[in-house]
């Protein structure tokens, strides 16, 4: 090859290795704009720091385990029958009322007990 290529291949190659910074140096700043929006929209959107701080300051009993057994117990007031929760409400006053024991969450964790249950069947049934 001849020296004039050459040059001109290098010449070419510089030319293009410009092109190309100015041009992705010009999508990352619209991408930077865009995500900016996004964000500027998402604070518009959402719960204030302070929101969120409060919220989880919160106890986790409170945040997460009390609306869970409540969910589970209603579950299992769904498809438990209709004089269950009689009983069971007459079983726990003849044990003398224990404290934070209520109907709905002997069914949330009469449901949990077979989630469990399956789990642990299914285990065992694929482990062999």
């Amino acid at each position: 090859m001849s020296q004039t290529m050459l040059l001109t291949i290098g010449l070419l190659a510089i030319f293009f290795g410009v092109v190309g910074a100015i041009v992705s140096f010009g999508l990352s700043a619209s991408d930077r704009q865009q995500v900016s929006r996004s964000l500027a929209a998402l604070d518009a959107l959402g719960p204030k720091p302070d929101d969120v701080r409060r919220e989880l300051d919160r106890p986790f009993n409170e945040r997460v385990v009390g609306p869970l057994v409540a969910k589970l117990g209603r579950f299992g007031n769904r498809f438990s029958p209709r004089d269950e929760s009689s009983r069971l409400r007459h079983k726990l006053e003849l044990a003398g009322s224990p404290i934070r024991w209520d109907v709905e969450r002997v069914l949330a964790f009469k449901v949990l007990g077979l989630v469990g249950g399956l789990a642990v069947g299914l285990f065992f049934l694929f482990l062999r």
